[in-house]
């Protein structure tokens, strides 16, 4: 079962009034965020910590999920259970105690009061609870093992024998510190990230989805194995925007997947086929998730620039994968598609050309203009609604989907909300125990000066964990872990950082635990670990590509122009 098709399993259907508060909280939560996105509280002179807006956004998020998420898959209740409402009205105190009270807190974050003992307590208590429900045990289960060891280390043996925490330091810690739960994770979900979700959520619905499909239908759809084709284009250009490996699965793949079969392709080779070219959103700028901007904040650099440093590897993900697939069908004889299914690229480019216009406005905001994130990615939501409104049918999709819109990225942002929240918990017990560094220096220790050893460990970890929880969290437990042993080899921050993303990113379509391809796999209703390891062969040689950038680093965009150049052509 995939992550996406888990939550969806678990959401109640919510009756008549709790649907209405539902709904309103889902889709403050998207206005909240463009608000603030846009700076609007600067020109009201309105003055607050970015704590005091990620504790607001955070009770609301907490609020929605209680209300909206089953405590289990076959729970039948429709009306939100007394224990759930209680969740929920506690989850949003502990947000607005932050929201109201920061100011006050954060010059007397050393004195431990009972007030932040217990709105401290029942934070982490939902945020566990919460991520269990939308994201299932791993990650509760590494933050609960990194809490017993800051608690109980000094009783543990061997390397793990630090210092402990007391229980009260390590609640006020983790509540109020800015590197724990309103830590860089859910402050760059909330400022940077939930812009490109609103982008991404508005473009696809006014049509923008639609005309990447029939785009690359009218550039790819004619050739060898052409449907296939299709898939990789249409997948790189979702990916431009959503940067997520289940969403675009999910998206484009009842159109792909089945187009495939069609033509020859076995159902659990297309599937596998729509997965690997779905994963690669996450690798493809200008928008690649949540994990570059993580990135960027990590190592104190514009988006921009890894944005840039990442398109040469992403391009030779697409290609490595072009080859697989056009060999896969030459072996198979599979021909294109015929030409009354494909549509003539003039009539696309007259009728979607104007989709082009919001990312063409995101690309010269974030690469020219050098805007934040969070500000260019609203520039390009006013671009798409502007654009909206100029056409008929888009202006018909508006009115009857805005609401609906609105929803659904607030969705989107609780989910992956819960998931940062739970990573900043994550970063703050490796700060406060120690715990990271202690395990950098034995990665070092394992693999000595030797970087191909050090490098393999890293893909081999990140691979594990990318398996069992979301890239951007799988990220962040080897950035504070992994990469200073890494980088201490040698290798430069920036590749260093990629690196781990990179195999992150593809755990998706590694099995046993190929999230991706078990998507595309409920699609067309094939065996999910056939498409699995379908999807890991016809994929093998993306997983070298990590490898080249680090030895090579104009691959990177790091040299020279005419040497960059050089590098991608050979």
């Amino acid at each position: 079962m995939d992550e996406e098709g888990r939550v969806i399993q678990k959401r109640r259907d919510l009756p008549g009034t709790w649907r209405t508060v539902e709904r309103a909280f889902l889709c403050l939560i998207s206005i909240l965020g463009a608000v603030y996105a846009l700076g609007i509280p600067g020109y009201f002179r309105l003055a607050f910590f970015v704590e005091q807006y990620a504790g607001l956004l955070f009770g609301m998020m907490v609020f929605a999920l209680f209300l909206s998420t089953k405590a289990f898959r076959r729970s039948r209740d429709r009306t939100p259970p007394v224990l759930d409402v209680l969740f929920a009205i506690a989850g949003l105190a502990s947000g607005l105690y932050i929201a109201v009270f920061y100011p006050t807190i954060v010059f007397r974050s050393g004195f431990i009061t009972m007030p932040n003992l217990v709105f401290g307590l029942a934070a982490l208590v939902l945020v566990l609870e919460g991520t269990r429900r939308t994201s299932g045990w791993v990650l509760v289960i590494v933050t609960l093992v990194m809490a017993a060891i800051a608690l109980f280390s000094g009783s543990l043996p061997g390397i793990f024998k630090i210092s402990s925490v007391a229980w009260d330091r390590l609640v006020n810690y983790l509540y109020l510190d800015t590197n724990a739960l309103f830590g860089l994770p859910l402050t760059v979900t909330l400022d940077m990230v939930l812009p490109f979700i609103l982008f991404g959520s508005f473009l696809f619905a006014m049509g923008g989805g639609e005309f990447f499909v029939d785009m690359a239908l009218a550039l790819f759809g004619r050739y060898r194995g052409g449907p296939a084709k299709v898939s990789v284009v249409a997948s790189g250009c979702f990916g431009t925007i959503s940067g997520s490996a289940v969403a675009n699965v999910m998206v484009d793949g009842w159109i792909t997947i089945p187009m495939m079969v069609r033509v020859g392709y076995r159902p659990h080779v297309a599937a596998a086929i729509e997965a690997i070219a779905s994963t690669g959103g996450q690798l493809m700028p200008p928008v690649m998730g949540l994990t570059a901007f993580l990135i960027a904040e990590f190592l104190n650099a514009p988006y921009a620039q890894v944005a840039l440093a990442a398109a040469i590897p992403a391009v030779l993900y697409y290609l490595c994968i072009f080859v697989q697939i056009d060999r896969e069908a030459a072996q198979h004889g599979i021909k294109g598609l015929p030409p009354s299914e494909i549509p003539h690229i003039g009539s696309v480019v007259r009728r979607g050309w104007i989709f082009v216009v919001p990312l063409a406005l995101l690309i010269y905001a974030l690469f020219f203009l050098n805007l934040q994130p969070g500000k260019a990615g609203m520039y390009a939501v006013l671009a798409t609604l502007a654009i909206a409104l100029l056409g008929k049918d888009t202006r018909s999709r508006l009115a009857k989907s805005g609401i609906s819109i609105l929803e659904n990225a607030g969705r989107t942002i609780v989910e992956l909300g819960m998931i940062t929240a739970v990573a900043g918990l994550i970063i703050g017990l490796a700060s406060v125990s120690g715990l990271g560094s202690l395990l950098s220096i034995e990665i070092v220790r394992y693999g000595g000066h030797n970087t191909l050893v050090l490098l393999l460990l890293t893909a081999g970890v990140s691979l594990i964990l990318g398996m069992g929880m979301p890239t951007a969290a799988a990220y962040i437990l080897l950035a504070i872990t992994v990469i200073p042993s890494v980088v201490q080899g040698g290798i430069t921050p920036m590749a260093a950082h990629l690196f781990i993303f990179y195999f992150g990113a593809i755990s998706m379509i590694t099995p046993p635990v190929a999230i991706a391809a078990f998507a595309a796999a409920s699609i067309i209703g094939t065996s999910p670990m056939r498409t699995g390891y379908a999807a890991f062969r016809l994929g093998i040689l993306a997983y070298l590509v990590p490898f080249i950038f680090v030895y090579s680093h104009e691959l990177i965009m790091i040299g020279p122009p005419w040497r960059i150049a050089l590098a991608f052509v050979t």
